[in-house]
């Protein structure tokens, strides 16, 4: 029965899907952008303060845009959240891109 509906429902299914693709993004940046500080700093610190600067804008904005979340138009606010990471993900592909050489690991 449920299936069924699933297969009937096409605005659930490209919601599902979108929701999927956005979430293995979000685990391939949580893993890549520290994995990235260690090619530029061997110091822990550094590598943490990657990992930490990640995760601050979810940390400090969750609560207010919460309340934001509630009292907004949901369709619109998903698309304008999706876009907004879309461009800040081709931001740190265009700065990794544009950045100079780094050079190799233990002086070889």
């Amino acid at each position: 029965m449920t299936l069924r509906l699933i297969r009937r429902n096409r605005s659930f299914r490209l919601l599902i899907s979108g929701a999927a693709a956005a979430n293995l993004g979000d685990g391939i940046a949580a893993l890549a952008l520290p994995w990235l500080a260690t090619l530029i700093s061997r110091d822990p610190f550094h590598i943490a303060a990657v990992a930490f600067a990640a995760r601050l804008p979810w940390f400090l904005l969750a609560l207010p845009v919460g309340v934001i979340t509630d009292r907004a138009d949901r369709q619109a606010l998903m698309f304008r959240a999706d876009l907004a990471r879309v461009v800040l993900s081709f931001g740190i592909v265009a700065l990794i891109l544009g950045a100079p050489a780094l050079p190799l690991a233990d002086g070889d």
